[in-house]
């Protein structure tokens, strides 16, 4: 057995609900742990590892069965291989937490084997450079979010986010950004300047905090923000978390 474990949330089956593959069949793998603590986190309970991993019985099913943490390499691909047809039935495997690159060393074992079944998707808080540099080679996509300080309520991480953008860039599908009524116009137009200066061509998904969609103005000035984002950035959307809006996992 590889000496490497990871504390795994959950496996499941679902669409992206986000960003530029929203719509896309997944395999998820949902790691604990994060270094971060984001005010709108809808997934609190993957901070710290607290419980056994779930393992979706049947695609789609929403029905679970329990492994005791944390889980090995070969136990994680095993898993995998037991569904159906992956891919055919995935478009991707998609790493989300908590914060997958948290477990990088664990992930550079797993990656390699783990491509052989289904191409790899990354999400990610965009904090880790370092780690997802070593990474790269075994990545297809990369969806980073920018952690802003209106949304968040800790101070954004614009250093880090920079480092971030300039290590991954190749494998970016799009920087995603949760706005609320509170964000401010000046770390906006930092926003913008950081991803301009980095790439223009990269896209920004703008991600209304749920919930927020109908406070008084707010639509108005979105569509504002968006308007004045795609003087200086070739893609920008505004996008919902489909699969709250749907109802999915």
């Amino acid at each position: 057995m590889h000496p490497l474990a990871a504390h795994v949330v959950e496996l499941f089956s679902s669409i992206q609900g986000e960003g530029l593959l929203a719509g896309e069949p997944q395999l998820f793998l949902r790691f604990y742990g994060c270094n971060l603590a984001c005010n709108y986190c809808d997934t609190e309970a993957a901070r710290t590892p607290t419980g056994p991993c779930r393992v979706e019985i049947i695609p789609g099913s929403g029905e679970f069965s329990e492994r005791p943490n944390p889980l090995s390499v070969e136990e994680l691909i095993a898993l995998i291989r037991t569904e159906p047809e992956p891919a055919r039935r995935y478009h991707s495997l998609a790493l989300t937490g908590g914060e997958p690159l948290l477990h990088h060393r664990f992930l550079a074992a797993f990656l390699p084997a783990v491509r052989e079944i289904l191409p790899v998707f990354l999400e990610t808080n965009g904090t880790l450079a370092a780690e997802v540099a070593a990474l790269l080679p075994q990545l297809n996509w990369i969806s980073m979010d920018v952690k802003l300080e209106s949304a968040t309520g800790k101070p954004t991480d614009w250093d880090g986010h920079r480092r971030f953008l300039r290590a991954a860039h190749e494998k970016l599908l799009c920087v995603k950004a949760a706005v609320g009524p509170a964000l401010q116009d000046a770390e906006f137009s930092r926003l913008v300047d950081l991803m301009a200066e980095t790439d223009a061509g990269l896209a920004l998904i703008l991600q209304p905090v749920h919930g927020t969609w109908e406070m008084p103005g707010w639509r108005e000035r979105l569509f504002s923000l968006q308007g004045e984002a795609r003087g200086r950035l070739r893609t920008v959307r505004i996008l919902p978390q489909i699969h709250k809006l749907l109802k999915m996992l």
